[in-house]
Parts: structure tokens; sequence; C-alpha cells
């Protein structure tokens, strides 16, 4: 399959990497002249690219069979994310007519569901974004969802935080060790890693997977049970809690994943 690649960020190259090595055409895509040497590594085409202008989307999409759309914002605002992911999702719409393009897939994230007491969450838990970044992000989903009646097979993974090599949990909480930061520690932590990631994005290209599937592992733990036992594993202080404070981290959820392994996919051994 010809496969390009929007967001070849943290997740974009690993899967660029993985699909290649799968034999699928892949090309990925970048704003920045800089990384164009580093992304021939990955792919086996690069393009230049800027959302802000139609006719490179376009070009971009011109003989494709798959994407993959792997954004990331250029910060943390309304703004950025609203450009990054729903702009960029109504472009592609747009073009859809005609492109010959028959699978997307796209990242999206488990904070769409809200705070949900710390219950067990599936696919068919009614959303509930507590900030305008997560209503942009649920937005996104619905307009991709709408063009499967125009012919496009669209599969959307929530995902939870994002480990793997260089974003272990536990350089996290080197960082925070004997430190006061926001939040209580009660939230339940969904953890997605990056090999599982990269195995779902596969996979969905090759069952055809359409929908909304978690793609992450809960554990039965809250954060703040988590940070200590690495603390303690570690010898380093605990991190201590701002109650007081919002945590990035807003609400709690249990992300269940059995959706999509009823399609026969399978997790990687436990972390």
């Amino acid at each position: 399959m010809r496969i390009v690649i929007i967001g070849c960020g943290y997740v974009g190259c690993a899967a660029a990497l993985a699909l290649r090595s799968q034999g699928h055409i892949v090309t990925a895509t970048t704003t920045s002249e800089a990384r164009l040497k580093e992304l021939a590594e990955v792919a086996d085409k690069v393009r230049l690219f800027d959302s802000r202008r139609p006719g490179d989307l376009r070009e971009l999409l011109d003989g494709q069979e798959g994407l993959l759309l792997s954004v990331a914002p250029k910060g943390r605002g309304v703004d950025e994310y609203r450009i990054a992911y729903l702009e960029t999702a109504k472009q592609l719409v747009a073009l859809l007519d005609g492109s010959g393009l028959k699978q997307l897939v796209y990242t999206s994230s488990g904070s769409v569901y809200g705070d949900q007491l710390g219950s067990l969450v599936d696919e068919e838990t009614p959303p509930h974004p507590m900030t305008p970044q997560a209503e942009i992000l649920l937005e996104t989903e619905s307009t991709f969802l709408g063009a499967e009646a125009r012919g496009l097979c669209c599969c959307i993974f929530r995902l939870g935080e994002i480990i793997g090599p260089n974003r272990a949990i536990e350089d996290r909480v080197r960082q925070m060790a004997g430190r006061v930061v926001p939040g209580d520690g009660r939230g339940f932590v969904n953890l997605s890693e990056l090999s599982d990631i990269v195995k779902g994005i596969a996979w969905a290209y090759e069952r055809h997977l359409s929908g909304v599937y978690n793609l992450c592992r809960s554990l039965p733990k809250r954060r703040g049970e988590l940070y200590d036992e690495i603390s303690e594993r570690l010898k380093l202080p605990r991190v201590q809690w701002a109650t007081n404070l919002t945590s990035p981290f807003s609400g709690s959820r249990r992300l269940i994943s059995a959706k999509l392994e009823a399609t026969g996919f399978a997790f990687g051994p436990n972390l």
C-alpha cells in the first residue's frame, strides 16, 4: 500500500520505519527543510508540506491509498490545536473525492472521555471533554467519521500517555523527585507504549479497521501510587502533590481496549 504520513514526530517516524519494513511505500512529510535528511532514513519519499496551502495537500494525496495523521500542535493553545487537528481534517475531507484514498488512521486521545470518576471506559462510553483542546480532538474525530459515507475507511485510535524509548515513566519521576507538582495523584494511569501504537497502526491497514478504538493499557494504579512505587525502587524522594493546583492529567478514567483485542490484536509483553 502507498501510505503518506502527516505528522512525523515520535509516533510518525516509528510508524514509517515499521510500515516500510512491511513492504508499504511510505511518504513522510515535514514543514522543515532541516528534517529532510533525517526522514529520508525512515521513509521511501519525503515531502515538504504546509497544511495552510490546499495545493500542497492535494498534491500530497495524489496516488496515495493510505494516510496516517499523527500530528502534534506547535503549542498547547486552543488555536494551535484547531490548526493542527481540526483544520487539517476539514481540508483532507474536502479533497477526498477523486483522491483514491482508501484507509485513514488518526491518532487521537483518551482525553476526549473527560473525567469518568475512575470508571472503566470503552468506546461506548459517551465522551465528556473537559478542555477546549479535548473538544477540538473530538470534533476532529467526528469530521473523519463523517467521511466514511463517502467511501473512506477511517480508524481512530484513542491513546493514553505515550511512553517508549526516551519517554519512560521513570524519567518523569526522576525529574519530579522531591518536587511539588499540581494535582492529587488520585487519577488512574493509562499508558500507550510506542511499539503497541506502531503495531496497531499497521494492524489497521492490514485489517482495514474503521471506527473508534482505544489503544492503551489501563493500570489498576493511581498516579500517586505508581510514582511512589517508582520512587521507592529508584531510591528517590517522593513526588509531593499540590491539591490546590490543577494537574495537566485531567480527569480519572481506566481505558480498556477489548474492542481492539477482539479483532485479533495482541499487545506486547507487560511493561
